[in-house]
């Protein structure tokens, strides 16, 4: 006998997908605030000239890079208050473990984009008196920032498909509320069918905003 779909039970609880959806898109949004400043800061630590600057940023890159953002997750949710003795929610261990892990990618990205600028830019600046700070604020970072949009953007998309493992530890996130009306509407082939629906919109758009970027950004390399 085929399978007898039925989207309108699901269709029927639109507000739990929408509160999920929602959810997902202001962890993704916390998670960025977060990772952006640090990981530039992480990256400028890393290409410091005072060494244990350089070895701190080193330990974060790798410790953040190599571990499961998943383990990282139920370290932060379930570890953490035992040990400092503060109550962590759901939210908030997310948003630790998907952010200071961001943070340790988009600093070598950054990292990354400082170093492909020539280094004529900075012998220039030097030759103008301008000191190396202020170089680095008012020459090389504008042109690094470009460099980093299109790259940084593809690493927010993996943010956002990240936040479905919140999941597991019961924050109420796209992933979590369809598990939820799996379990009261005995749907679970339609549900996730819808969800995986959403995501693929959100992820698709964002997607070609970031070949748009990629084109223009190389367009405007080559013409100059």
């Amino acid at each position: 006998m085929p399978y007898q779909w039925d989207f309108g039970t699901i269709f029927r609880k639109w507000d739990a997908l929408l509160t999920g959806t929602l959810s997902s898109l202001e962890l993704t949004f916390w998670c960025i605030i977060l990772a952006i400043p640090l990981g530039l800061a992480i990256g400028l630590m890393r290409m410091s000239g005072f060494w244990p600057l350089q070895i701190v940023g080193r330990i974060f890159v790798d410790f953040f890079r190599t571990s499961a953002v998943l383990v990282l997750m139920l370290w932060f949710y379930f570890a953490l208050p035992v040990l400092a003795g503060v109550e962590i929610s759901p939210f908030e261990a997310a948003l630790l473990a998907i952010g200071l892990q961001s943070a340790a990618y988009f600093s070598e990205i950054f990292r990354g984009a400082v170093s492909s600028i020539s280094q004529q830019q900075w012998e220039a600046a030097a030759a103008l008196g301008i000191h190396r700070l202020h170089a680095l604020r008012y020459v090389i970072l504008p042109q690094a920032i470009r460099r980093m949009i299109p790259v940084s953007f593809n690493l927010l998309i993996t943010i956002f498909k990240s936040t479905s493992i919140a999941a597991a530890i019961a924050f109420g996130e796209l992933t979590y509320q369809a598990s939820i009306m799996t379990s009261s509407t005995y749907r679970p082939i339609e549900t996730y069918t819808v969800v995986a629906f959403i995501y693929v919109v959100i992820i698709t758009t964002c997607s070609f905003l970031v070949r748009y970027l990629e084109d223009r950004f190389s367009i405007e390399r080559l013409g100059r």
